[in-house]
């Protein structure tokens, strides 16, 4: 019986950037890790893509899961010292200075793709430096999202405008407040995931030399 697994939606860009590091990656391994996800959003199976490739089907979850948490980020697990530092200190502080400016004119948020635009530079090595740098854009993309939901929200239709200010002041010490409480939750959140991924390590270290079936 194949296994299967709740299907994963990506938008265009997103499998853009996964193309392009299956392309691009240094090392294959990383490659393959990108492969593995791209045919499940493309839609086989997790026991296809495990014959496809002679993996595990655990493998597959594995990064299917990291992609689902971390973006492409989460396929970038690479050993410390294992990627030169091609590009210099100026270039990590111009790429982070650029991801926590406003994005460009029509993009609600920064993607990996803008940034190598930006930058002038190949798509894979924006995201090594944002993994060296531990920043992560699903993060900031959900909170822009959460940001733009709640101005929106919060400014009703055809409401006065308050000219003195008072009124963008409370609203700005307001998301403020809430970025602040969504950060703090995230953090928890983070501490859980690596809790319940140092189990399931465990988990699947115990279950090495037992078959799976199909």
């Amino acid at each position: 019986m194949a296994r299967t697994s709740a299907p994963l939606h990506c938008s265009e860009s997103e499998i853009e950037e996964l193309q392009d590091l299956i392309q691009n990656a240094e090392q294959p391994r990383i490659a393959e890790r990108a492969t593995l996800v791209l045919e499940f959003i493309q839609g086989s199976t997790i026991t296809e893509i495990a014959e496809r490739h002679s993996a595990q089907p655990n493998t597959v979850i594995k990064w299917k899961r990291r992609y689902t948490e971390q973006g492409i980020e989460g396929l970038l697990n690479l050993p410390r010292g294992s990627t030169k530092d091609v590009y210099g200190k100026d270039f990590r502080k111009r790429l982070v200075e650029l991801v926590h400016s406003p994005p460009p004119d029509g993009a609600q948020y920064w993607t990996g793709p803008l940034l190598a635009k930006a930058l002038d530079v190949p798509l894979y090595a924006v995201h090594v430096y944002l993994r060296k740098s531990q920043i992560h854009l699903m993060d900031l993309r959900a909170e822009a999202e959460d940001t733009d939901g709640e101005s929106a929200s919060s400014v009703p239709v055809g409401e006065a405008v308050d000219t003195d200010g008072s009124a963008e002041e409370d609203q700005y010490e307001q998301m403020e407040k809430e970025l602040q409480r969504l950060r703090s939750e995230n953090e928890i959140l983070r501490g859980k995931i690596k809790r319940f991924e140092k189990a399931f390590s465990m988990i699947q270290h115990a279950m090495a030399d037992v078959p799976l079936d199909e």
